[in-house]
């Protein structure tokens, strides 16, 4: 392998933790089965949450009739990683087959529920 960096390889922040603690020689401490399947629920809990929130949302947009529906962004390249938005569903769709955004249709960030 030529060029490798450590630094541009994606992955989650456990792969990374694990990584970090072979190159400075300190103890890692993985979690637990039961962690990261509590981990899994609540993360389950809060999809169906931001879900019922704002899930059934109309597009603000006169012309459309479509729904709207709520995602978490999830593209690390960006700064609204982790971020929650609200966007009608045919806008969303159209992006992603022609990679054109249209405007006029509702596109929102919303906040995150809060952690309980």
């Amino acid at each position: 392998v030529e060029r490798f960096s450590e630094e541009k390889v994606i992955t989650s922040d456990l792969v990374k933790q694990f990584y970090s603690s072979l190159t400075n020689r300190t103890e890692f401490q993985p979690p637990t089965w039961a962690v990261v399947l509590e981990n899994a629920k609540k993360e389950s809990e809060i999809r169906e949450r931001m879900q019922y929130q704002y899930g059934r949302r109309k597009c603000s947009n006169s012309k459309c009739i479509g729904e709207c529906i709520v995602y978490q962004s999830t593209s690390r390249d960006s700064r609204n990683f982790g971020r929650w938005i609200v966007q009608c569903k045919e806008s969303y769709e159209k992006f992603r087959k022609d990679k054109v955004p249209t405007y006029g249709h509702t596109f929102e960030f919303v906040p995150g529920p809060p952690l309980v």
